[in-house]
């Protein structure tokens, strides 16, 4: 039965929002569903329609199927009931629906198949190895990779998810062929055209992929053809129908890239059942990822990725603006800085020519942060993104976006501009070779000026790894170039006059629009001209070598390219051309190459284009920016066989960092990025992420060799089953092995001999070959020199630092305080330093039980100045005021020092929350604080003070506790019951290179009081606790006073009072033995006085010598051993002591302290165990031959 429903939106409006169906039209179709009912009706409230099915068979599947075209049919509803409902919004246009009745096929029984999957433990899921797992350390659990499943659908039983065994099937085809009668003895081909396409489909494949760590899972499907939204939303509730999971879980749906979400359709479909959907790479990637390191600022202008080349010639985009975008396109216009709001082609060319230029990019990952960038559309920024690494510091790179004020100052905007000014290029004009061709073989890579840089480097690559390089190839010169730029025109005038008067012409309006539209008649122009007889038969001629009817590229290569400063990647085009279709002796298509195109595309064709592209809008805009002459630049073109999309199985860049030593050592680091098929990482023209994988090499000077790759990121191509885009391990290695060998060569031809940076782009074709294509060095940005640090004005949160620095645990409790600051930006100059960065502040603390803000900026607080100071060669501006308070005058100081390193080395930017924040107190009437000495001293202290000193820093109030934040537990009990037990939470260790640590607090969870009060004290606040953590956390000091705590209620506090309690001071020592310490420092002391600076200066490290021998002892010490075990366990200790200064500068040099302590357990224990060393040994390697230690 087929009933056709109009446009309802149409028909309420001419019936004034009666409930009425006019013009419904029921036709009978037999033999799909006999003996049911299907009808149709408007439902109340208006909008939705409703779509019933009555008297359906027993034992059978009804299916609604919908259609707007009676061509293809789509799955909305299915039931094995008696009957079954659909509703819709209705839409424009007309809807088809019918109802089919179906036996449910009967399956093969296997062990290997069920309809039913359970979360978060399923021996059907797979877990995804994108690599070799790391070390877990003992007693720890590691949440999974992402896992997935398998799950086929078919069309004769829509209301059974079939979940096949991910570790025995891997592949859709295998279920299918092996317990779907329907597919047996099918063919690949035949499989997919029947489950891949929306023409004949007889089932609907998809996975179920499942994040431990995130607690989420999402459901994806397969196939080449869209599917319709309200399918996709049918399907996606069938399949989560079928699994058993706790409410914990998040459900998501997760598209693959052929089911991309154009339009939004399926978002909004899925949104009424609150369903996300999200990106491929939602579990794959951190919150944010740089793309490119650099600084900017500019208006922060949000436009979509398909509408920047047109925002940009109606000049709502500009150079000077920083663009925030959904996509990243394969080209967009020279702008300021780049943030993405969906990930992006690390190793693109617009990353690349982005990294050279130091212009910042980066996705944002985060769904409040990204709404918050949205909000600042039109407003002025500052932005920032700096590389990651230094000691205690995260590896990771990270990025800054912030407001700045609404009226800059012009010293800051002069600044900037002069920051950014473009440095002088220098480069090789070009010159006449003589001919208009040269064999690869005949072209040296010095010979920019003849070929282009592209075609004179691509010789390297022909003779270091001829087997994976294309064969044949040749170069045309600027030779060819230069006599078809003077060619006449039907005007009289050259090719070349008639650009160069365009062009000039369009500038005088200064409107973009202008300029784009006079280089689009220039690019016209060009692909319009010709060549003479004589030029066409040179041509042909050093054409001999290619196959006639196999597609051979004409690929860009200017001499203006890969200089210092400056590189052509992604500005020139390429094109391909059929040298058949130009010796033919007719005009009449097909192409002689591709019979898929129905006119002939010569080689002469695909020049002129090539030439053409020569005045595309950026690479013409680029060259004007650096005040190029354009009568010394020009195109030549490297010249090899195309690649057939359809054997090419994957393509890719890397970039490398290339370091030679003496000797013919070298190390080579690369980021490879890799894309299924012929999708183009270069140049991408969809939003599909590629494969992230890093590599490095390394061949000492006796010619060993050893190399590594590591698995980054996943590719948003690969399928569920898919691990990765290439053959893992071997492919990238032998990858990275060819390209170590040109790298190596290329250091003669380099800007610097010893270090520099490549850029390689590879493909592998079919039969499983990989083939190099190009490699150029890409120019390093300018390095700033010293710059006058540049302050980025906005709002600063601040608040007490607790952490191993800045006051000790009274004075921080006495000054906690919160601060919500606004800055002006400055440039930090002399002339910068002589009034207060300030333009607004709010002071928050909690002063006898109340919380206390000041706010109304900060220069008309009491007894307000400002003074700039230096202290110990730092730099600070001051601001003072002061407060009375209970009849005494309190002298307060909030001082913000210029760091004496800048964050980033690359930038001149200091953030305000970047700045050293001290606050000062200073006091008429004496304060008492209390210290417990630590390690054993003299015990409890009681000291006068007349001036506190805290350390300030800066805090995100939003963000809370985070799932990788360390819980801390610390309890401690004392006489009569009383029992105070504190939670809190560390933030993760650095997992950089280390040199000791000690963590900060994060936050509080709750600290309970019991025994004080007849009932526990709650605190949860953080003014009411305070932390001062010693050297490494040895030992910790806690403050506590619960008349600070936001709802303590009365009777507690009287309680207190009467106990007479007002705070709780707490020292831990955390278990750690005073003896054991005095012991390991005593041995330490004793070895270093023994050896003195001989042990040093002649290469040893002493924390892997000296240090590693007094720490056993204190093992040793720690484990009870008697005089005899510890003599051997120190013994033991000379035998494993160790680590030269060489290894300084380098991560090793940190390394000495873990494996000093590892060694030092080791000898203890070994010596607990009754392994016994000699009682006397000579330390000859410590350069004491006359001295020994018992």
């Amino acid at each position: 039965m087929i009933i056709l429903l109009p446009s309802f939106g149409v028909i309420l409006n001419q019936m004034k929002n009666k409930l009425v169906l006019a013009g419904l039209a029921l036709a009978l179709s037999m033999g799909l569903a006999k003996g049911a009912e299907l009808s149709v009706r408007l439902a109340k409230p208006l909008g939705q329609a409703m779509v019933e099915a009555k008297g359906l068979g027993q034992g059978r599947v009804g299916a609604l199927l919908f259609s707007d075209d009676l061509t293809n049919w789509f799955p909305v509803a299915a039931t094995d009931q008696l009957s079954l409902g659909y509703s819709e919004a209705p839409a424009p246009g007309q809807r088809y629906f019918q109802l089919l009745e179906t036996t449910p096929p009967k399956l093969s029984s296997s062990s290997n198949w069920k309809t039913e999957l359970t979360l978060p433990e399923d021996n059907f899921m797979v877990e995804f190895k994108g690599a070799e797992g790391g070390w877990t350390p003992p007693g720890t659990k590691k949440p999974k990779e992402t896992q997935w499943t398998k799950f086929t659908v078919l069309m004769d039983d829509l209301t059974t998810v079939y979940f096949q065994n991910g570790k025995r099937l891997k592949f859709h085809y295998d279920f299918g062929t092996k317990f779907v009668p329907e597919f047996d003895d099918m063919t690949h081909m035949q499989f997919d055209s029947v489950t891949l396409f929306n023409s004949g489909r007889r089932a609907v494949m998809g996975a179920v992929l499942f994040s431990e760590k995130n607690s989420e899972y999402a459901i994806q499907f397969v196939g080449q053809d869209r599917l319709p939204a309200s399918m996709v939303r049918f399907l996606w509730q069938q399949v989560d129908d079928a699994i058993e999971k706790p409410s914990t879980l998040r459900g998501l749906y997760m598209p693959t890239h052929e089911q991309t979400d154009a339009y939004g359709e399926v978002e909004r479909a899925l949104a009424a059942i609150d369903v996300p959907v999200v990106s491929a790479h939602r579990w794959e990637i951190g919150t944010d990822v740089v793309y490119s390191k650099g600084w900017a600022m500019g208006r922060l202008v949000f436009v979509e990725g398909s509408e920047i080349a047109s925002a940009f010639r109606a000049g709502d985009l500009t150079s000077d603006d920083i663009l925030l975008t959904d996509h990243v396109p394969a080209e967009i216009p020279r702008v300021a800085g780049i943030i993405t709001l969906n990930p992006s082609t690390p190793n693109s060319h617009v990353a690349i020519l982005a990294k050279n230029f130091c212009v910042p990019i980066y996705f944002e990952g985060n769904e409040a942060t990204r709404e918050d960038l949205r909000t600042l559309n039109g407003r002025m920024v500052m932005f920032r993104t700096k590389a990651g690494g230094g000691i205690n510091q995260s590896p990771n790179d990270s990025a800054r976006v912030i407001e700045l004020e609404d009226d800059l100052p012009e010293s800051v905007l002069d600044a900037v501009a002069k920051l950014k000014a473009p440095p002088s290029l220098k480069f090789e004009a070009k010159k006449t070779a003589g001919v208009y061709t040269k064999p690869i073989e005949s072209v040296k890579p010095s010979d920019t000026e003849y070929v282009g840089g592209k075609a004179a480097k691509f010789n390297l690559l022909r003779k270091y790894i001829p087997k994976n390089s294309p064969d044949p190839a040749i170069a045309i010169t600027f030779d060819l170039w230069d006599e078809f730029m003077v060619q006449r025109l039907a005007n009289g005038k050259s090719l070349s006059e008639e650009i160069a008067e365009r062009l000039a012409k369009a500038h005088e309006s200064g409107l973009q629009a202008d300029l784009e539209d006079a280089l689009k008649g220039v690019r016209k122009l060009i692909r319009n001209g010709g060549f003479v007889e004589s030029q066409r038969q040179a041509i042909i001629a050093a054409l001999e070598p290619f196959d006639k009817d196999r597609k051979i590229r004409f690929r860009s290569s200017t001499n203006v390219e890969d200089s210092r400063y400056f590189t052509g990647a992604g500005l020139y085009s390429s094109y391909s051309g059929c040298l058949l279709d130009d010796i033919d002796d007719d005009e009449v298509g097909p192409c002689g190459c591709d019979e898929s195109k129905p006119k002939e595309r010569g080689v002469f064709r695909a020049i002129k284009r090539v030439y053409a592209s020569f005045y595309n809008n950026n690479a013409y805009l680029e060259r004007r920016r650096f005040e190029i002459d354009e009568g010394e630049v020009g195109m030549a073109i490297l010249v090899h066989h195309s690649f057939p999309d359809e054997f090419e199985m994957a393509n890719g860049v890397v970039v490398s960092d290339f370091r030679k030593y003496t000797g013919g050592a070298f190390n080579m680091w690369s980021t490879m990025s890799t894309q299924v098929g012929a999708t183009s990482v270069a140049n991408p023209d969809t939003t599909a992420v590629p494969e992230g994988v890093s590599a490095s090499g390394y061949r000492s000077s006796n010619g060993s060799t050893s190399r590594r790759v590591t698995f980054q990121s996943r590719s948003s191509l690969l399928r569920a089953g898919e691990d990765h885009v290439m053959k893992w391990k071997s492919d990238y290695e032998s990858l990275h092995q060819l390209l170590e060998k040109v790298a190596s060569g290329y250091s003669r031809y380099a800007l610097d001999r010893e270090k520099y940076t490549l850029d390689f782009e590879y493909k592998k074709i079919e039969p499983d070959k990989l083939i190099v294509k190009q490699v150029r060095e890409l120019p390093q940005p300018s390095q700033l020199e010293n710059p006058t640090p540049l302050l980025a004005g906005g709002r600063a949160m601040l608040r007490l630092f607790q952490g191993e620095h800045g006051g000790n645990v009274f004075s921080r409790h006495r000054l906690k305080s919160v601060w919500d600051l606004s800055t002006i930006s400055r440039v930090l100059d002399t002339a910068g330093q002589k009034a207060s960065i300030l333009d607004k502040a709010k002071w928050t603390r909690v002063i006898d039980g109340a919380s206390v803000v000041i706010g109304n900026g900060i220069n008309g607080w009491g007894g307000y100045r400002f003074s700039f100071s230096t202290e110990n060669n730092n730099k600070f501006f001051n601001d003072h005021w002061e407060e009375s308070r209970n009849g005494e005058t309190i002298k307060f100081k909030l001082s913000a020092g210029i760091p004496r390193w800048l964050p980033d080395r690359s930038s001149p930017i200091v953030f305000a929350d970047e700045m050293q924040w001290k606050l000062e107190a200073t006091y008429k009437k004496s304060r008492t604080d209390y210290q417990q000495q630590a390690f054993g001293g003299g015990g409890l202290k009681k000291k006068k003070v007349r001036k506190d000193q805290i350390t300030l820093t800066q805090f995100d109030p939003t963000e809370g506790v985070g799932p990788d934040d360390l819980l801390q537990k610390r309890p401690i009990k004392g006489k009569g019951g009383k029992k105070i037990d504190v939670e809190f939470y560390w933030p993760p260790a650095p997992t950089g290179p280390t040199a000791g640590y000690t963590a900060p607090l994060k936050g509080w969870k709750e600290t309970v009081i019991t025994g004080l009060t007849t009932e526990p004290i709650s605190l949860k606040g953080w003014y009411s606790q305070t932390y001062a953590p010693g050297h490494h956390n040895f030992w910790e000091e806690f403050l506590l006073e619960p008349s600070k705590e936001e709802g303590i209620s009365n009777e507690q506090l009287e309680e207190l009072e009467d106990n007479d309690v007002k705070m709780i001071y707490l020292f831990i020592d955390r278990g750690r033995s005073s003896n054991a310490y005095i012991i390991g420092f005593e041995i330490g002391m004793a070895l270093g006085r023994g050896v003195n600076w001989s042990h040093y200066n002649i290469g040893w490290h002493s924390t892997s010598t000296i240090i590693e021998i007094a720490t056993a002892g204190a093992c040793a010490r720690l484990l009870g051993l008697d005089r005899a075990g510890m003599a051997h366990a120190l013994s033991l200790g000379t035998s494993m002591a160790g680590g030269p200064k060489a290894q300084f500068g380098s991560m090793a040099k940190s390394f000495h302290a873990g494996l000093a302590a590892q060694q030092a357990i080791t000898s203890a224990q070994l010596a607990a165990a009754g392994l016994e060393g000699r009682m006397a040994v000579s330390y000859t390697h410590l350069t004491l031959p006359t001295k020994r230690i018992v």
